[in-house]
């Protein structure tokens, strides 16, 4: 499918004061541009039809325009951003790491809700053994909101400022109404990335990608084989709709980026997924990181590596980045203990069940604000007060010598406290990375 993109299908996005412009038809490398005050009501003349030689003359009332200010010259920035001539762009303020970067700190000094994640449902197609919402959530199944009410939610939080959004599930592809949905975010002007198992992607779904491009698909990979594949998934024939529509969005030129989540069941194989994804020309990521269910259900630990475990797999996989001495430099994690989030949870960043309720994250889903009842803009700064509020971290964490190993969340704890799990697995896991630093530095 292909389309002849104008400046009227570039999207204005102002988040803070600070003006931006997004053409979700490009790639994420040439998505997004910082543009100033003349560009922006260049490009509304533009849109409502103004030709290039009467805008100079349309703007003198507004704007202290220079003797040589070259209306022509910002008509063709504008028109490359839509891809006709690239290299005219820079003059623009194009420079994607600067942006948004800029937009970040924007985000953190002023409170913008800049990344957000939507779950357009708890559903799935597969069943597998590490899932922390099965089945469907924690309160079992729930009515999903129709794509009419995602449009309702997802202008709220383009109006918040939220720019980065992750959409996922459950398995989003299940929703009825996902294409709808998703094309909404995409010209809303949203930075995408969609958290897929690949399972669903069919033609149809691959070309709404290559058409409206997200900044990555994130697959989960749960094995190299069959075998491994399903033993997880616990779904006979997974594996194999799963390696079909990892070629689909390979033909249609959909990034994409492999999420090895290492089990009991597939540790075996974590050299071949590695392999696998590398012969495919996948960026991969592993984890290890378990936790209970949201209905408080333990059973997902049952498939879990043991802390000494995880620790081998971290090291396998990333070399033994030593957070003592190369990331932090010997500083813990976070400065203070009170169990305040230390994350963006509820600072920068949020998430949006199915049912439309505003939480931190996936983890923390209380307090849930009903965006169908308080809209984002007053539910925000709620959240964020309560972001402040201690969730309790335990008491011995000041004086722990793990500190700057350690992977705390109050999310996790807060989980596992609910469904009783064992304790400890965090402290023990932060204890087995330390150890294993000590000995490589004796050695």
């Amino acid at each position: 499918m292909t389309r002849t993109i104008g400046v009227s299908d570039l999207v204005l996005r102002n988040i803070a004061g600070n003006s931006y412009m997004v053409n979700p038809y490009r790639p994420h490398g040439d998505k997004i541009w910082s543009v100033n005050r003349t560009v922006v009501e260049v490009w509304r003349l533009l849109c409502d039809g103004v030709p290039a030689d009467r805008i100079a003359s349309a703007l003198a009332h507004e704007f202290d325009l220079p003797a040589d200010f070259d209306a022509h010259g910002v008509c063709a920035q504008l028109l490359s951003m839509t891809g006709v001539d690239a290299g005219l762009q820079s003059s623009v303020g194009h420079d994607r790491e600067r942006v948004l970067g800029d937009a970040c700190v924007v985000s953190v000094q002023d409170g913008v809700p800049l990344y957000g994640g939507v779950e357009l449902t708890w559903g799935c197609n597969l069943k597998c053994v590490h899932c922390y919402i099965r089945p469907q959530g924690p309160s079992g199944p729930r009515k999903d909101l129709s794509a009419t009410q995602w449009f309702g939610i997802l202008n709220q939080l383009r109006d918040a400022g939220c720019l980065y959004l992750t959409i996922s599930g459950g398995e989003p592809l299940i929703h009825p109404e996902f294409r709808q949905i998703y094309e909404h975010a995409a010209l809303g002007g949203f930075l995408i990335d969609l958290y897929t198992n690949a399972t669903l992607v069919d033609e149809d779904v691959a070309d709404l990608l290559s058409v409206l491009p997200p900044r990555r698909v994130e697959v989960s990979m749960y094995g190299a084989t069959a075998p491994g594949y399903e033993g997880v998934t616990g779904m006979p024939g997974s594996y194999r709709s799963w390696l079909r529509g990892l070629s689909i969005l390979s033909e249609h030129r959909v990034p994409v980026v492999l999420k090895g989540i290492v089990l009991k069941e597939n540790r075996s194989e974590i050299q071949d997924m590695r392999a696998f994804a590398e012969a495919r020309g996948c960026e991969v990521a592993f984890g290890a990181e378990i936790m209970p269910r949201l209905d408080g259900a333990r059973g997902p630990e049952d498939h879990r590596l043991s802390p000494e475990g995880a620790v081998e797999v971290w090291i396998e996989v990333t070399g033994g980045i030593d957070p003592g001495d190369e990331v932090l430099g010997g500083k813990p994690r976070f400065d203070d203990v009170s169990g305040i989030l230390d994350c963006g949870a509820g600072r920068t960043s949020f998430q949006v069940g199915p049912t439309g309720l505003l939480s931190y994250c996936t983890r923390i889903r209380t307090p849930g604000i009903d965006l169908g009842v308080s809209p984002m803009l007053d539910a925000w700064p709620k959240l964020r007060v309560k972001s402040r509020e201690s969730f309790g971290s335990p008491s011995e964490c000041p004086e722990c010598p793990s500190r700057p190993y350690c992977n705390y969340c109050p999310g996790v704890d807060r989980l596992e406290a609910a469904a009783g799990s064992e304790e400890g697995y965090t402290c023990r896991y932060a204890h087995a990375r330390r150890r294993w630093f000590e000995r490589r530095r004796d050695s």
